[in-house]
């Protein structure tokens, strides 16, 4: 999802209001974010995270491969996501999102609660502004979405992948 780029529906998702957007949705500190379905190579869980503590990043191993890790949640509300255990060497993520950027780099982004398959209306998804994602850290996010929650509406912002981590 680059900015520029419009989400497309799958035509053979539908519901009684229209196509629909597959997302893998998750919360973080004070957001919901979500990142379509397509861009989600997969989802671990107590995966043991590297880094010095220095900044957002860190690595962790995934099968026979290194995986560059971005405490998300660090890098907008510098607040960490990471917090490291007693007697243990790398702090481990509840959740580890794997994505998949355009160029074919996979990089994690670790949560603390589980990610929900869900489904958005694609009528509710609007494009945010190129003044909103110059101006603030979730500038990252390439869509915004209002959706039903259980008690009052939800605000999901879906990520671009090709912008979660700088260049």
């Amino acid at each position: 999802m680059n900015s520029q780029a419009t989400l497309t529906s799958d035509p053979s998702r539908r519901t009684a209001t229209g196509p629909t957007i597959r997302v893998v949705a998750f919360p973080l500190h004070t957001l919901n974010l979500a990142l379509r379905v397509e861009s989600v190579e997969r989802v671990l869980n107590n995966v043991p995270i590297y880094s010095s503590g220095l900044n957002s990043f860190g690595i962790t191993h995934v099968g026979d491969r290194e995986i560059t890790v971005l405490d998300l949640q660090n890098q907008l509300f510098r607040t960490k996501t990471l917090l490291p255990r007693q007697g243990n060497d790398a702090p481990i993520s509840p959740y580890l999102v794997v994505i998949q950027n355009s160029a074919g780099e996979a990089y994690g982004i670790p949560i603390n609660a589980p990610p929900a398959l869900t489904e958005i209306p694609a009528n509710a998804i609007r494009i945010l502004t190129s003044s909103y994602r110059r101006s603030d850290t979730l500038g990252i996010a390439s869509h915004v979405a209002q959706v039903k929650g259980d008690t009052a509406p939800k605000t999901i912002f879906l990520l671009d992948v090709d912008r979660v981590i700088p260049a």
